[in-house]
């Protein structure tokens, strides 16, 4: 047994190798996620819960579908929404680098977001998955209707 436990007389060389991390948790993405919402909220302007609400359904296709098929009439029921601090630091993120503005109790594109939004555009395979979620909710989602479905207001 003590020979199982001897260490073998060879150099250990630890190196650090860089982790992943998903796109959802990288602060580009959700800049990026809350400039697509803005965008999509009527009037171009947004409230953070909306924006939560928006982020969320980008996150993962079944949330768009859940949300499209509410706002739509489809169905009255919504999987447990997450508000998400990491949006709120996005939000604080984006205004500090100029991307956002607030308006009131409103958020609307800067001329850095307008700027952002165009290159997004631009490329299509850039946030794919995320254009065509928020595509699928149909025209410009009002803050009086997610909140009514995020159970925000009666």
């Amino acid at each position: 047994m003590r020979e199982f436990l001897e260490l073998p007389d060879v150099e250990y060389r630890f190196v650090a190798r860089p982790r992943p991390y998903p796109a959802d948790l990288r602060a580009d993405w959700r800049i990026s996620a809350v400039v697509l919402a803005v965008d999509k909220s009527r009037g171009k302007r947004a409230s953070v819960p909306q924006l939560h609400v928006l982020v969320w359904a980008m996150l993962d296709p079944e949330h768009g579908l859940h949300l499209a098929r509410a706002l739509h009439g489809e169905s009255t029921r919504l999987p447990p929404i997450r508000f998400d601090p990491a949006v709120v630091r996005a939000v604080d993120l984006a205004v500090g680098l100029g991307v956002l503005v607030r308006d009131g109790k409103r958020l609307k594109l800067a001329a850095g977001g307008v700027e952002l939004l165009e290159l997004i555009a631009s490329e299509p395979e850039v946030m794919s998955q995320e254009k065509l979620i928020l595509n699928d909710l149909g025209g410009s989602v009002s803050m009086v209707a997610v909140d009514r479905l995020a159970g925000l207001r009666t």
